[in-house]
């Protein structure tokens, strides 16, 4: 598969590879949890089974694709208390796919009952009393109260409420609150507006975000409200994090990158190069310039920021092309790309950094400079 081909969105670039190699992981994924269970509760991995056979297979694949459950597995290899929550998970996020399908049939639900991509959450509230005779007698009925997550390209939930994909948050920013139902609005808006902007830019970058995104959630970080960014995690395959989405400095053009930069990381983390960026056995990696912003960032981080910002760059070209943006907003942004690319390589990593660069990364790297250098 070359990488290089697919991140400058070619039509006739093979995609399908990725796409598939996804989808695999993701039922790779399921699997090993189940066998994990099966291991310590049998009775419980059983039933899990028996309920994978009463939806369809698409519903499972929802399961398996849900960033949520590659925390719940790691976290399951440490103890057995975290081997039962990814027992209570997978029950949970299987019932749920049953009440997405059929609402005829309402088990007993304590609290929120919730998918595992969070796009639904199902919980049960009594209605009011009703009068329902002549003598007045009053009843009262439960009714199921149905949680939509509001969601782009007609897929990707944005998930403002639900308890998954949260774990790590705290460690990175230990002050958030939620955001007020206005907020929330505002956030989806922009969302929306952004991935037109991506449709006009192309079907293959359309395709991208769609395939490699299957959640977006959004973060508000309290005390720090002019502070924007993303990030993704591989903890969380799939899960893509968006810090202030609704402050004024995250202008449009940083909100369309920020969609498609941790889509480029999910491509990375299918691809050939995931397990080829560093030479086996480093297990301490050196801090780097970044020669794009300056900053002070892991190899690890460099090298797979070659690839994102080539994506990137291939993005404002297209985007330039269509007229997605005005010219001097495309024109800008195709320079920040182009910056990291100048410096040759080797005067990018210190020496004594070189040898732990896989030599994979490294050729495809060069070939990334060649291709964009000649392309100038």
């Amino acid at each position: 598969m070359d990488l290089s081909q697919y991140l400058r969105w070619d039509p006739g670039a093979p995609r399908n590879d990725y796409q598939e190699n996804f989808r695999r992981q993701a039922e790779e994924r399921f699997s090993a949890a189940l066998a994990h269970l099966g291991e310590s509760f049998p009775q419980v991995s059983d039933a899990i089974i028996e309920m994978t056979a009463e939806i369809p297979a698409t519903s499972v694949l929802r399961v398996a694709h849900a960033p949520e459950l590659e925390y719940q597995s790691r976290a399951a290899r440490g103890s057995a208390a975290a081997t039962a929550a990814l027992a209570g998970f997978l029950c949970d996020s299987l019932q749920a796919e049953l009440l997405l399908l059929d609402q005829r049939n309402v088990p007993a639900i304590s609290g929120t009952l919730w998918t595992a991509l969070g796009d639904y959450g199902f919980s049960i509230a009594p209605n009011e009393e009703q009068e329902t005779s002549k003598h007045s007698r009053k009843i009262a009925h439960d009714r199921l109260r149905v949680l939509k997550a509001p969601a782009i390209g007609d897929r990707i939930p944005v998930d403002f409420v639900s308890p998954h994909g949260r774990t790590d948050i705290p460690i990175r920013f230990p002050v958030c609150k939620p955001f007020s139902t206005r907020e929330q609005d505002l956030v989806v808006k922009r969302l929306r507006e952004a991935f037109q902007i991506i449709r006009i830019a192309g079907p293959e970058l359309t395709e991208l975000v769609i395939t490699f995104t299957m959640v977006l959630l959004p973060l508000k970080v309290e005390g720090d409200s002019h502070s924007f960014g993303s990030f993704s995690s591989n903890w969380y395959p799939g899960r893509s994090v968006l810090v202030n989405p609704d402050s004024p400095e995250m202008k449009m053009p940083d909100l369309v990158e920020a969609l498609l930069h941790e889509a480029i990381h999910s491509v990375i983390d299918v691809s050939e190069l995931k397990n080829h960026l560093v030479v086996n056995g480093c297990h301490s990696m050196p801090n780097v310039i970044s020669p794009w912003t300056g900053a002070s960032i892991v190899l690890t981080g460099l090298l797979d920021a070659y690839f994102v910002w080539f994506g990137l760059l291939w993005f404002w070209l297209n985007a330039a092309e269509r007229n997605a943006f005005p010219k001097d907003i495309c024109d800008q942004r195709i320079q920040q790309c182009r910056r990291g690319f100048v410096p040759e390589f080797s005067t990018v990593i210190p020496g004594e950094a070189l040898p732990i660069v896989h030599p994979l990364a490294g050729e495809m790297i060069q070939e990334l400079r060649k291709t964009l250098l000649s392309a100038s």
